[in-house]
């Protein structure tokens, strides 16, 4: 018992398979076998439950491992892309907005993955939104950011910027592309090295809204001061 205690421990632990545990004060992983070979496990937190898998030899009965000295993250639970989200993109943006004196507002919230309800946890208008996204266009990534009410205009863009070919990147694109996932890219494509064009509908709004590199981040801040920062082609192709 006591070697399987350990080997989840260090698997928690483990490079290759990095987990953060939202947790209050204190809290418990709790496994419970389901067959020969599987341990399925619990997370309990107050937000949610999650569950993962891993392999271990069978046991007959539950098992207690205290989460504390495990790193906590609030009602969150990560993989390792998530964790190089939260210090490698976010803190370039940090750093970025610092070093130019630039006024803005971190938010740390549950997972969102649709503007509609990243809108809703933020207090915000969905116009406000900076819903940045990922394209190919001829053989290039560009980053194109849009009110979070509109869509881009494919033709529109084509036509403006004489593209041949434009599509969608493929979610596991995005996250070879930029080691984020769908929905937690940030409108600074110069943080990412990809060119970034702007819809201008964003400059009528006071305040825009963004996750900053994670589903649970998300950062206000002028538009006025994202253009002199991140210094997109504006233009209007949104619909």
């Amino acid at each position: 018992m006591a070697r399987i205690v350990n080997n989840v421990y260090e698997l928690l632990r483990s490079k290759e398979r990095s987990i953060l545990f939202g947790a209050s004060s204190f809290g418990g992983f709790h496994p419970r076998p389901e067959g020969r070979g599987i341990l399925t496990a619990k997370i309990n937190y107050p937000a949610a439950i999650r569950r993962i898998s891993l392999i271990s030899k069978f046991v007959s009965k539950q098992i207690f491992i205290p989460l504390w000295g495990l790193q906590s993250v609030e009602n969150k639970i990560y993989n390792k892309t998530a964790m190089q989200e939260t210090s490698e993109v976010l803190d370039k943006i940090i750093e970025i907005l610092e070093k130019n004196e630039v006024r803005y507002n971190l938010l740390e919230h549950d997972p969102v993955f649709t503007s509609e309800d990243a809108a809703r946890i933020r207090r915000s208008e969905l116009k406000q939104g900076a819903k940045a996204i990922i394209f190919m266009a001829d053989d290039s990534p560009l980053l194109i950011v849009i009110p979070g009410n509109r869509h881009v205009d494919a033709k529109k863009f084509k036509k403006t910027y004489h593209i041949r070919d434009l599509r969608l990147l493929k979610p596991e694109e995005v996250t070879s592309l930029t080691g984020l996932e769908i929905g937690a890219i940030p409108p600074f494509g110069n943080v990412m090295n990809i060119a970034t064009y702007m819809d201008e509908e964003l400059l009528e709004n006071s305040e825009i809204a963004f996750n900053a590199g994670s589903h649970t981040k998300s950062i206000k801040m002028n538009p006025e001061d994202y253009v002199r920062i991140c210094q997109p082609i504006i233009g209007r192709f949104s619909q």
